[in-house]
């Protein structure tokens, strides 16, 4: 009887004891209390975890630029930094690793296809299979595929 009290359920036995009885009503509530508290956190972490990064900053030699993400065509590795490609901009040269953004962008649509490269898969228009698989973007860019990462990247789209 001891171990059935100190668990969300009460077994009480006859006759009624009046302090038995309101103990298990409030241990009920208190737990009925503790279930809701639960599903709201977990709400609240789904709501977060399904939320976008809007932007992104690129920290320059010189300061840094906020760069919305749906701007970003691929990012590209050039050995201690990054190069940011954009739609109709310039490209940008970045003071971070390619790690640094595939931690960063891999739940935000963005998928690493080479050692080198992350794509936004926002922007692919075409994969093209073959001995070397590549992809082409909106842009006409066509970038090569690592064969360890074709499979994930057609996942992707399946």
């Amino acid at each position: 009887l001891q171990a059935l009290k100190l668990t969300s359920v009460q077994y009480l036995l006859k006759p009624l004891d009046i302090e038995d009885l309101e103990q298990a009503i409030e241990q009920t509530i208190s737990k009925i209390k503790e279930d809701e508290q639960w599903n709201n956190t977990q709400i609240l972490l789904q709501n977060i975890k399904g939320s976008r990064i809007s932007k992104i900053v690129i920290p320059l030699i010189n300061g840094f630029e906020i760069v919305p993400t749906e701007e970003v065509l691929y990012i590209e590795a050039d050995d201690n930094f990054s190069i940011i490609h954009r739609i109709e901009k310039k490209s940008l040269m970045a003071c971070r690793k390619l790690k640094f953004y595939e931690e960063n962008l891999k739940d935000q649509g963005f998928y690493r296809i080479h050692r080198s490269t992350i794509v936004n898969l926002e922007f692919v228009t075409k994969y093209t299979k073959g001995k070397t698989a590549t992809l082409t973007l909106t842009s006409g860019k066509e970038l090569d595929i690592a064969q360890s990462r074709k499979k994930g990247f057609i996942n992707h789209f399946i």
